[in-house]
């Protein structure tokens, strides 16, 4: 299901991986597909490289999102 960025705000959770979250949010088309970069992703969130990939397999393991690499 795709979840819409005003519903992040309400999750709980670490905050890496909700600011993760938010940044895909923001970055997703209507469907919830988006594509950005990990250095993309790094420089919105201000998070480095591996505390990204971090939260994404964080964000995967609790079913919050579907990576396709």
């Amino acid at each position: 299901s795709v979840i819409i960025m005003s519903a992040c705000w309400e999750l709980q959770m670490p905050p890496t991986a909700k600011a993760v979250l938010i940044s895909l949010a923001d970055n997703a088309n209507d469907a919830g597909h988006c594509w950005p970069s990990i250095s993309c992703i790094a420089r919105r969130t201000c998070f480095g490289r591996t505390a990204v990939i971090e939260a994404i397999k964080w964000l995967e393991s609790v079913g919050a999102l579907r990576a396709d690499r």
